[in-house]
């Protein structure tokens, strides 16, 4: 049997041979590229259900996603959020940020409530989704909190495939997918602080929203500021500029995660900042370039390997999955596209907005573990919240493409327009 090293090597020439292979199908039939990878990571994934591969090679479990291999995909959707945070336009952010707000709160909120509603009524029918001991309104609170947070990194992704990054309607969706994750972070503090203590701590809560305001606050003013300055003083190459770029992304990230946001936060609001620079347009290439070459794919393929055949052996289960999948999505969509019209964007654009915000992953996957930490979720809640991802992901990367045909794909003028373009014809 071949040793660690060994199977890891091959497992990930499999995993890039398999982004590949996606790839290829993808541009063959006219498909975002996000699509092969995600399908070519649910064949993956329930490949060894129908041929014994991995017992025929003698390395057991190369199928499956290694904490090494899950590792690379959150650097994947790390440079994913940090490059789509560099190639937005500030100033358009900042326009449209009412619009981005109201499709977040509408987004978050309405997904919230109906899932903890439909928890409600039908965990006392699906028996083995209940904890003893626990009460059934922390579970289905639990449950409609993981339908909140959009997957800022499937929707940057989408959103870069179609060109539509840095016009208006990118802006708006990423300005709220991101509020929507910080919304869900948010939620999720609250909650656990009810469960553990008992009431509501409005000190707790008080201090939570300060320090992400505050973070927030200074990046966007005093850390633009050091930046341009920078810029201005200082001349990079390209290797040195994609050093210091990531290392200030990855730092933002480990920020974030300190003071209870999501590390994707951090990368992209350190993307936001330094494509307020000098610095930008140097950089888009080199990390489009490195991102998509590697860590990217990755991530994309491990999402799709989150699919599991198994999951449909419990008629209960599946049932209650199916319904959950229908509210994930129809609610992301009346309530961000509502959000978004509300400001006077078309019918089209608003479709496209709540369709955009349907996918989720990563957040979700974390919420979900968190509540079976702290034993409010059971491990069977992981299934029907991995059935939501995939089907919540997969069905807004068909649509999007041909929602998106008639909409405004102007970039803007500038420093940074030209760059876009580039990168995003790569």
């Amino acid at each position: 049997m071949a040793d660690f090293t060994g199977i890891f090597m091959i497992q990930l020439l499999l995993f890039l041979l398999a982004a590949g292979i996606g790839r290829i199908i993808s541009k063959k039939t006219g498909q975002p590229i996000v699509l092969g990878e995600l399908l070519m990571g649910m064949f993956l994934a329930n490949i060894c259900l129908l041929i014994p591969i991995d017992i025929l090679l003698g390395m057991p479990d190369i199928f499956t996603v290694s904490e090494t291999i899950s590792e690379f995909a959150n650097i994947g959707i790390l440079l994913l959020l940090f490059s789509a945070g560099l190639e937005m336009d500030f100033h358009e952010l900042k326009r449209v940020g009412k619009a981005s707000f109201s499709a977040a709160l509408l987004g978050a909120f309405l997904p919230l409530f109906a899932g903890f509603i439909l928890a409600l009524f039908l965990l006392p029918l699906v028996p083995e989704l209940l904890l003893e001991g626990v009460s059934i309104y922390y579970t289905a609170a639990f449950f409609g909190l993981c339908l909140v947070a959009t997957s800022v990194g499937v929707t940057a992704g989408v959103l870069r495939e179609l060109k539509l990054l840095r016009s208006r309607i990118g802006t708006l969706i990423l300005g709220a997918a991101i509020i929507d994750d910080v919304l869900g972070i948010l939620f999720m503090s609250i909650l656990i602080s009810i469960i553990a203590t008992g009431e509501i701590s409005l000190v707790s809560i008080g201090s939570t929203v300060g320090i992400i305001l505050l973070f927030f606050l200074l990046s966007l003013t005093i850390g633009v500021k050091i930046i341009k300055k920078a810029s201005e003083t200082f001349w990079l190459n390209q290797e040195n500029l994609l050093f210091l770029g990531l290392l200030i992304a990855f730092a933002f990230g480990v920020f974030s995660e300190g003071i209870g946001l999501a590390a994707i936060t951090g990368a992209f609001l350190a993307g936001v900042i330094i494509g307020q620079s000098r610095y930008a347009r140097s950089l888009m290439n080199p990390l489009y370039v490195f991102g998509e070459s590697f860590f990217i794919p990755i991530f994309f393929l491990t999402t799709g390997m989150l699919f599991k055949l198994s999951f449909f052996s419990s008629p209960l289960l599946l049932i209650f999955a199916v319904i959950a999948i229908v509210i994930a999505i129809l609610t992301k969509v009346i309530g961000a596209g509502f959000g978004a019209r509300i400001f006077h964007f078309s019918k089209k654009e608003s479709l496209f907005t709540g369709m955009a915000m349907v996918p989720r992953a990563e957040v979700a996957l974390v919420l979900v573990k968190i509540g079976i930490d702290q034993s409010v979720l059971k491990p069977e809640f992981a299934s029907v919240i991995l059935l939501l991802v995939i089907f919540t992901t997969f069905i807004p990367i068909l649509l999007l493409p041909k929602l998106g045909k008639h909409l405004d794909r102007e970039l803007p003028h500038g420093r940074l327009g030209r760059a876009a373009e580039e990168a995003e014809g790569d």
